[in-house]
C-alpha cells in the first residue's frame, strides 16, 4: 500500500519521539524508505512515467503554411499543439484535432485530412491520426478509419492503416481491413476487401433533375 511506510514512520515517532534528537540518522532512513515505497506504487500506476515532462513549446490556434516555388502547397491548423523536446524521439501532440489542406499550388484544396487526435514523431517525420479520421479529396473520393499512419520520412508519401477503412467514391463504396497509399489518394490499396456497394445514379427529366441511386452489394 502507499501509506504502509507512512504509518510505520509516524508509529517509530510516536513510540520514540524522546530519541529524535540523537537519531537524525535512523529518521532519515526512514524517510528515504518511505520516499522509495511512495515511489514503487507510482511506478505502478497506469500512464505515469519517470520521463514525463511538461511540454517544452505550446501554441494555441496554431497553422503554419508550407509553399514551393513561392506557391501554397500545404496548409496545417489545430486548435492547440504541445511539442516535447527533452524526450527522444522529440514529438508534437494535437489533442484537439488536426486540419490538413492541401493546394498543390491551386488556389483552392485539393485534398483535406482531418482528425480528432495526432502525434508527430518530430526526427522520423511520421504522423499517427486517430478518431474519425478523414481524407477527402476534390475529386469526391472520401475515406475513413479510426487510425492513419503517413510517413513523409526520406522524402516519403505514403499512407497506411492495418485499420478497418472505407472509402467513398462517385459510383462505389469500397470497405475493408488494411489500406496502403498516397496521400491524395491517387495510388490507393485496400489489403483486404470485404464489402463493395456500387452506386448508380441516372438523372430524369420531369422539370428538375432527380437522382436515382441503385446499390449493388459484393461481399468477399
Amino acid at each position: 500500500m502507499v501509506y504502509s511506510c507512512t504509518i510505520q514512520l509516524v508509529e517509530f515517532v510516536l513510540k520514540e519521539r524522546h530519541l529524535i534528537s540523537i537519531n537524525i540518522p535512523i529518521l532519515i532512513v526512514c524517510l528515504a524508505l518511505f520516499s522509495a515505497c511512495n515511489q514503487k506504487e507510482y511506478d505502478n500506476l497506469p500512464g505515469y512515467s519517470k520521463t514525463s515532462s511538461l511540454p517544452s513549446l505550446t501554441v494555441k490556434d496554431f497553422t503554419t503554411q508550407y509553399c514551393d516555388s513561392g506557391l501554397l502547397n500545404m496548409q496545417l491548423s489545430a486548435p492547440i499543439m504541445e511539442t516535447y523536446t527533452d524526450d527522444k524521439p522529440s514529438y508534437s501532440i494535437f489533442k484537439e484535432g488536426l486540419t490538413v489542406t492541401f493546394y498543390s499550388g491551386r488556389e483552392v484544396p485539393s485534398t483535406v485530412v482531418s482528425s480528432k487526435y495526432a502525434y508527430l514523431d518530430n526526427d522520423n517525420n511520421i504522423w499517427e491520426l486517430r478518431d474519425s479520421v478523414v481524407i477527402a479529396t476534390d475529386n469526391g473520393t472520401r475515406l475513413e478509419t479510426e487510425q492513419l499512419f503517413w510517413d513523409q520520412s526520406n522524402g516519403k508519401d505514403k499512407i497506411y492503416t492495418d485499420r478497418f477503412v472505407k472509402i467513398t467514391s462517385e459510383d462505389q463504396i469500397i470497405m475493408g481491413n488494411g489500406f496502403e497509399s498516397d496521400s491524395k489518394l491517387t495510388k490507393r490499396r485496400i489489403k483486404k476487401v470485404t464489402a463493395t456497394l456500387y452506386v448508380d445514379m441516372s438523372e430524369q427529366n420531369m422539370g428538375e433533375e432527380t437522382n436515382t441511386t441503385t446499390i449493388r452489394e459484393t461481399t468477399y
